[in-house]
Parts: structure tokens; C-alpha cells; sequence
């Protein structure tokens, strides 16, 4: 039976009040520690079955998310290698196996962070686009290093993300404006680098983000500004490798506008777009700065995806 308390967290992350791959990893793997904990399973694989279905509803609750699914079976891949006598032994391997993928979240983006700030010239002018807990944190390292960068925040509608990213940036005392999204290619001129996180990698370096991504790196590229996207291996999605076409969500169009106050129109509300390679200067991993045409060997080589 699903606990109460994975159930919240699945509503939360269809919500969008977890959002983020990381955190919505990060939840899901807390979520899984909680199932087992609250779990009344008499066997192990009474246990095995309550996790197995918990997995499955939380990798529903955002089927686009890479990290999301890697990290669930990174889970079970892990809880595998140990020999279990009894529940309870099971339940302390789950608790465990949580501390140290919670860690690894945790070090891989302070690695990033490095990374990411070394690509950021002193006194650079970064454009961003939506939220990104692995942006902010490279942007406030340079800041914490002497760097001086000053911010431009696309708002990214429908949702307003961009207003998230202002406002971390700005109480970390960053000097940071806010446009509107349609005012990319006026303020693309003013920006050294652009620098955006990630909600997937493809195999061939392509990258699934938030919608208006792909406006803003056809923009960058025509302006001969570096586009540059912060990402961990995690992100990377496999299935990619043997042909999977990554389907782009659609939220409910009630995000943009009420389909009742208008008459026959349609409105459409893709969460997603996808931007290809050539347009990607780097990615910014936990191994370093890669190319977008080297992440997927790289990816698989440090993932553990079997």
C-alpha cells in the first residue's frame, strides 16, 4: 500500500510545487526511504512490492525527468548488491542507500558550482532563463570568489520561474533585472554568457528544458554569445541511446489562459522544448566542462544505469 505521505509528495511534484530535477529526485528518494519506513510488510518481499510500487507512481508524477527515473534505479541497483535476511535489515539498507544518493546530490552540486564559476568571466553579465538550482549556485560561487557578475532573468512564463531565480540571486546581494521573456533578443546584447540549467540530455547533446530555452540559443548563437547549460550525468536519459523519442509534456492550459473565455480558440501550453546541439557551447557537469557531443559517453561511463 502506497504511504500517505509518497502520495503527497507524488500530488506536489504533478503540482510543480516541487519542481527542479534535483528536487524532485532528491523528494523521490526521500519519498522511497518514507514508504519503507511506513510500511507494515511482514516480508521482504511484501516490502519489495510496496517500493516497487511506490517507484512507479513517483517516476509517473514526471515521466520527462531522467534524473528522476536514474535515480530510482540507481535505488534498486544498489539495494540489489546486499544480501537481505529480514525486513527490518531491508529498511536500514533503504535508509542508508537514501544518506548516500542525498550526498552525492549534495557534492555534485557543489562541484558544478566550481566548475561553472571558473567559466564565468570577472564582471561578466550572465543571462538565465527559468529556475536552476545548479545556475544560482555557480553565479553566487563566482560572486563569493570576487567575480562581480551581474544577472539578467528571463520571468519564463506561465509559471514565473525566472522571478525565483531574481529573487535568490538578488538576496545573495547580486545585481540582478528582470524582463519579460519576448525581450531576449533586445537584452541579448548586453549579456557575456548564457548560462541555463537542464531537464534532460539526449544522446546526440541536444537538451530538453524549460520552454523558450531554444528561443533564447538560437538568439545567443546568432549573437555570438557562449550558451552554456549546467547539468549533472544524472540528467542524461539513456534510452535516448536506442532511439526513444523524449515526449514534451503539456500542463494545463489554464497556466496561459481560461479556454472557456474565448471562442474557438485553442490554447496550448508545452512545458518543454528542445534545443539541439549546435547551439550548446559546453555542458558544466560534475566531471568538468564537456562538450555537448561527449556527454553521452561520458554520462554512461559514471552513471551507474544497468
Amino acid at each position: 500500500m502506497l504511504s500517505k505521505g509518497v502520495e503527497k509528495i507524488c500530488r506536489d511534484i504533478k503540482a510543480l510545487r516541487i519542481q527542479g530535477a534535483r528536487n524532485v529526485a532528491q523528494s523521490a528518494i526521500k519519498a522511497m526511504a518514507l514508504q519503507a519506513r511506513e510500511s507494515d510488510a511482514e516480508s521482504v518481499e511484501e516490502l519489495k512490492s510496496d517500493l516497487l510500487v511506490a517507484a512507479d507512481e513517483l517516476a509517473r508524477a514526471r515521466p520527462t525527468e531522467p534524473m528522476l527515473q536514474n535515480s530510482l534505479r540507481f535505488l534498486f541497483v544498489e539495494m540489489g548488491k546486499y544480501k537481505r535476511k529480514d525486513v527490518h535489515e531491508l529498511k536500514e539498507i533503504l535508509a542508508h542507500e537514501e544518506k548516500v544518493l542525498l550526498n552525492r546530490f549534495s557534492a555534485n552540486a557543489s562541484k558544478i558550482a566550481d566548475f561553472g564559476a571558473q567559466e564565468i568571466p570577472k564582471n561578466a553579465t550572465i543571462l538565465t532563463h527559468c529556475h536552476s538550482s545548479t545556475v544560482t549556485g555557480a553565479i553566487k560561487r563566482a560572486y563569493d570568489l570576487g567575480k562581480n557578475p551581474s544577472v539578467i532573468c528571463l520571468e519564463t512564463r506561465p509559471r514565473f520561474q525566472g522571478r525565483i531565480t531574481a529573487e535568490e540571486l538578488g538576496r545573495h546581494g547580486i545585481e540582478t533585472t528582470l524582463f519579460v521573456d519576448s525581450a531576449v533578443a533586445s537584452v541579448m546584447r548586453e549579456a557575456t554568457m548564457v548560462l541555463v540549467g537542464a531537464d534532460s540530455v539526449l544522446s546526440r547533446g541536444d537538451l530538453i528544458n524549460k520552454i523558450g530555452t531554444l528561443a533564447v540559443a538560437q538568439v545567443a548563437y546568432d549573437s555570438d554569445v557562449p550558451f552554456l547549460c549546467c547539468a549533472e550525468l544524472s540528467k542524461f536519459d539513456p534510452l535516448t541511446i536506442f532511439g526513444r523519442v523524449t515526449e514534451i509534456e503539456e500542463r494545463d492550459p489554464k497556466e496561459v489562459a481560461d479556454p472557456k473565455k474565448f471562442k474557438r480558440v485553442k490554447v496550448r501550453n508545452p512545458a518543454f522544448d528542445r534545443t539541439p546541439a549546435k547551439y550548446i557551447s559546453a555542458y558544466i557537469t560534475e566531471k568538468g566542462v564537456v562538450s555537448p557531443h561527449a556527454i553521452a559517453t561520458i554520462a554512461m561511463g559514471e552513471f551507474s544505469l544497468e
